[in-house]
């Protein structure tokens, strides 16, 4: 998908829907001066050079709108609905090159492409009021594009019309997500006296979360800047000294604090809701402020194969060898498969009176592509077949003896009558 320099786009609507359309994204006839579409099954047209005479008479007085998410390649639309979320999307969403807006709110959409859209036409962040402040714009959705013109008599335009980035859909939902959050808090960010409260609080409550420090660093940046703090470095600076006090194991703020400073009314609803959108911990009950650091995982230790008994260690290490991925990845369901063949018909006695059954349960983590469940159908897929012969011999076996009750009881009746 490619573009355009500013001011190449056709300034006619017939013109730059076929413009559009030979990007590969789906034009869609709106209102003039509005955002809904003209045709009560715009979501399934799918038209070709030749219809767009007819969707777009020359001379209609037509806004131009595109559809979004699969139909036009993935093409998705950020909509900046807060003068925070303005200003966060600067510094939290990924550089694209297809920027659009108006005089009254410019810069406000911000378009990309990704191979997976999301197939909800809206993912709204709202405020605790109700109020938006961003959306993610997808399939089953359109936007009215250049050279359209707004309900309020405003041309919309590009700001930036080269090509849109293509970002993946995690990474492009992270950054929205961020965005919004950033956004919220910014909208609610302390008057003088208890912003470097907040941000300290902001930055501990990050920093116990997992947040890497350049991550927390460009958050706080954009949380003081949409907020229009005269002390942005002031708090970003605050980042490094909260994880020198970390790593030393000494008290530092955090979500207390934090909301203190935001104030009671807005300060809990506000942290709670960033706290969903962000997916932070939750503060426990009776929990105080003060944690340590947090512990990296242990490093990965190989599975020990030798403890296997045969001839389940000689089918993990060649299988695996065969599948490409690692022994454990066939370990542990082969483990569980095996408990579950044994079922109750063996137990370990532990204490006098403490049996336990032949009972594993086991799950295999591992990065996208590293060939999990290759390796678990190699292991399970025998029991199956196995559980399918067993259920399929079941069924003929009750329908014999459903034959030969049926058999007896009616010699039995004739027995009886000729008694």
């Amino acid at each position: 998908m490619t573009g355009t320099p500013n001011g190449a786009l056709p300034t006619e609507v017939s013109g730059a829907a076929a413009y559009y359309l030979q990007l590969g994204m789906i034009p869609v006839p709106v209102a003039f001066r509005g955002k809904e579409p003209i045709h009560r099954a715009w979501q399934e047209s799918r038209p070709t050079p030749a219809d767009l005479d007819c969707l777009f008479p020359n001379g209609a007085r037509l806004n131009l709108g595109l559809m979004l998410g699969a139909p036009s390649g993935g093409l998705v639309d950020v909509d900046l609905d807060s003068d925070q979320a303005l200003s966060a999307a600067a510094e939290l969403l990924p550089a694209t090159g297809w920027v659009s807006g108006r005089d009254g709110r410019p810069r406000s959409h911000w378009w990309y492409v990704t191979e997976h859209p999301p197939e909800a036409a809206q993912t709204p962040f709202k405020d605790p009021k109700g109020a938006m402040i961003v959306e993610l714009r997808s399939t089953g959705g359109q936007t009215v594009v250049p050279p359209s013109v707004h309900e309020g008599g405003e041309a919309i335009r590009w700001h930036d019309f080269v090509q849109p980035a293509q970002v993946p859909i995690n990474e492009l939902t992270r950054a929205v997500t961020n965005v919004a959050a950033a956004a919220l808090l910014a909208k609610h960010w302390p008057t003088k006296g208890a912003r470097q409260d907040a941000a300290l609080g902001l930055s501990g409550w990050l920093l116990r979360n997992g947040w890497a420090v350049e991550d927390v660093q460009q958050f706080v940046r954009a949380v003081t800047i949409a907020a229009s703090d005269p002390e942005v470095e002031m708090r970003v600076n605050t980042v490094k000294r909260t994880q020198r006090r970390l790593r030393a194991n000494k008290k530092v703020s955090g979500l207390p604090r934090m909301v203190a400073a935001l104030g009671k009314k807005n300060g809990g609803a506000v942290a709670g809701r960033v706290r969903d959108w962000l997916n932070l911990a939750k503060k426990k009950e009776g929990e105080s402020g003060k944690k340590g650091p947090i512990r990296p995982p242990d490093p990965y230790r190989p599975f020990p194969v030798e403890a296997l008994p045969e001839p389940i260690r000689t089918f993990v290490v060649q299988g695996a060898a065969a599948i490409g991925c690692d022994v454990a990845y066939l370990a542990l369901p082969a483990l569980s498969v095996a408990a579950s063949l044994i079922g109750n018909s063996r137990v370990i006695r532990l204490k006098r009176n403490w049996y336990e059954p032949a009972v594993v349960w086991s799950g295999i983590v591992g990065d996208s592509g590293t060939l999990k469940s290759p390796a678990v159908g190699a292991a399970v897929n025998p029991l199956y077949r196995l559980q399918k012969t067993l259920i399929k011999q079941f069924r003929l076996d009750r329908e014999q003896y459903q034959r030969d009750k049926e058999a007896y009881d009616e010699r039995k009746r004739q027995t009886k009558k000729k008694s």
